[in-house]
């Protein structure tokens, strides 16, 4: 039974886009409602649905602050299956270590303290471009734990633009819009070339080509870092990262290393783009009752998170010398015209803030 009161958890994620002289229109920007493809997950270690799969930091950091600064402890839910959710939150290792502090903003307090005039405040002085106005009480909330995260990862080189056929996981096809390099451009495109980093490759499959292959298309952003992974998923997006992430460092062993890290030759790189703006609630969690003591009488009555994402020729708003021995490489294609994953991190290590597995073409730029 609620006895009173609304614990109001906000999340917003503002990031990843292009910059000013590039445009990309969104192919979605509504409700998570109206997709049929596509989920969004609160945890790295959600079981993968079918579709498309999507999960941003920002939902964790503002359960971190409520933790923390508020409860004091591992959140406790009335309900056994989603206080299993909650329980994957309180022992997520994500949080703010793996982002720059400029690029965000978490903070959780009780509204009768004025928490909701603080984080304007500090969101003004902090990110005086983004429109608060929006952060207004409800009536009945207790408390809020909000966040806010804004991240680009600019290509050093703008890719070419490219349309492909993007295959769904069904067997179906699309045709989309594209980003790469063509064997056709290298000539005088040598700059784009050597910002492709190949982290990992399987060899030649006589059905796929290159089976599996993972890529950062620009190796110069800092400090952030984009992966994009052809491989098969995990069960979970966490074990699909670990699985990437695995193969990455045992490629830095091979003896093919240094010169196949090389985007070189007559290799040829082609990326989906996608940009969408997405605003989930998270239902199942919405109405359940705090257990933990002193907070008993509260029960969460939002559970919001805005996230927008772009990635195109010009980057994510998430090296190598040459030798005579790169002209013997038999030449790559590196087209991620089927599932792959798309993950952001800090490019010096730490945990992924966004990740998605690209299952089909619903969020594809067509």
């Amino acid at each position: 039974m609620h006895k009173w009161g609304i614990l109001l958890l906000l999340f917003i994620f503002v990031g990843c886009g292009s910059d000013t002289e590039i445009t990309t229109e969104k192919v979605f920007n509504d409700s998570s409602d109206k997709l049929t493809q596509t989920k969004i997950v609160p945890t790295l270690d959600t079981p993968m649905p079918e579709g498309n799969v999507i999960w941003c930091s920002t939902f964790q950091l503002a359960w971190n602050e409520l933790k923390n600064d508020i409860i004091k402890s591992p959140i406790q839910l009335t309900d056994p299956v989603v206080n299993a959710i909650a329980q994957s939150l309180n022992n997520a290792k994500q949080g703010k270590n793996d982002l720059d502090t400029q690029d965000y903003y978490a903070k959780a307090g009780y509204v009768a303290d004025g928490i909701i005039e603080t984080i304007k405040q500090e969101m003004a002085a902090k990110f005086p471009d983004y429109d608060t106005s929006h952060l207004i009480p409800g009536g009945e909330e207790i408390i809020w734990a909000y966040s806010y995260l804004n991240v680009r990862a600019k290509f050093t080189e703008p890719f070419m633009e490219q349309a492909f056929t993007f295959i769904n996981s069904d067997g179906t096809s699309t045709n989309i819009e594209g980003f790469g390099l063509r064997e056709s451009y290298r000539s005088g495109r040598r700059d784009i070339a050597r910002q492709i980093d190949v982290l990992y490759f399987k060899e030649y499959d006589e059905k796929f080509g290159l089976e599996e292959f993972i890529i950062d298309p620009c190796k110069f952003t800092s400090p952030y870092q984009v992966i994009l992974a052809c491989v098969e998923p995990m069960d979970t997006l966490n074990k699909t990262i670990a699985y990437i992430e695995t193969k990455i460092e045992e490629f830095k062993t091979a003896d093919i290393h240094e010169s196949e890290k090389i985007f070189s030759g007559g290799d040829e790189l082609s990326v989906p783009v996608t940009c969408w703006k997405i605003e989930h609630d998270y239902k199942k969690l919405i109405g359940v009752n705090l257990k933990n003591k002193g907070f008993d009488e509260l029960f969460i009555g939002k559970a919001l998170q805005d996230i927008s994402f772009r990635l195109d020729r010009s980057g994510a708003f998430v090296v190598s010398e040459g030798n005579a021995d790169l002209m013997e490489c038999q030449p790559r294609d590196f087209k991620f015209n089927r599932p792959f994953m798309i993950y952001l991190k800090k490019r010096d290590g730490g945990e992924p803030f966004f990740a998605m597995w690209v299952d089909n073409a619903e969020l594809l730029n067509k």
